[in-house]
């Protein structure tokens, strides 16, 4: 009997030991530029809260991680698919891409919502009450519904290119309030311009999950379990 459960404690311990073998080295990339989250610096290296998540995860694994260079975001999930990156340490959930890697659960969200000027805030329940309204949002965010549906119909709000002309336009009174990723937004402000000069109304706000995605190509997928449980308790979510 004791031969028994000392032979299943060792064959416990070899597998074990495999799983973390082949994900000795994993390689985390991300998209190039998502604030707060991800960030490319000078060395045109990734970094940001969400790679210090996955690092310390793996780090509590006594697994050394590698981060790759920045690329273009097509760029990453191509790697990905072809199992030159082992995972995205940040990454929405679509059907498409639900076929092409393994999700954990999420371990933070990425809010989308409008925002105004601190002393022109104005009651929103429903979108509907948008359609009095004049807005504009950054062009080529994909936002959650209801607020997909409502770009699309292009009901008096206008695409704009970047954040100051975004700022610009409500700050002059041109539209009535931004339609945009919270948290980006606030991240991203121009040097001198204070977030308390805005409001973000928080009724109208959505929340998106965000996630770490892995290769279906990598070994280090078989971590999932273990990382959705450390997600668990260190997860952040704002409010």
């Amino acid at each position: 009997m004791k031969t028994i459960f000392a032979i299943t404690i060792l064959l416990i311990t070899l597998f074990s030991s495999k799983s973390y073998a082949d994900c000795s080295a994993p390689v985390i990339s991300g998209p190039p530029n998502w604030p707060p989250f991800i960030r490319t610096n000078a060395d045109n290296k990734l970094q940001g809260p969400a790679l210090e998540f996955v690092d310390s995860f793996f780090a509590s694994q006594n697994i050394k991680a590698v981060h790759s260079e920045s690329k273009p975001w097509k760029r990453v999930q191509s790697d990905m698919e072809r199992g030159h990156v082992d995972l995205a340490a940040a990454m929405l959930k679509t059907n498409e891409r639900k076929s092409k890697f393994a999700y954990t659960e999420s371990w933070t969200n990425d809010r989308y919502g409008i925002i105004v000027l601190k002393d022109h805030v104005f009651q929103y329940a429903q979108i509907e009450d948008l359609n009095s309204k004049t807005g504009a949002y950054y062009r080529g965010v994909t936002f959650p519904e209801p607020y997909n549906s409502f770009v699309k119909a292009k009901k008096n709000i206008t695409p704009v290119s970047n954040i100051a002309s975004l700022i610009k336009m409500l700050n002059k009174g041109r539209v009535d309030y931004l339609l945009v990723a919270i948290d980006t937004f606030f991240a991203t402000l121009p040097e001198g311009i204070s977030k308390d000069h805005f409001f973000a109304i928080s009724s109208s706000i959505v929340a998106v999950p965000v996630h770490i995605a892995f290769s279906r190509k990598s070994e280090c997928q078989e971590l999932i379990p273990t990382l959705n449980a450390y997600i668990r308790e260190n997860r952040v979510f704002t409010n």
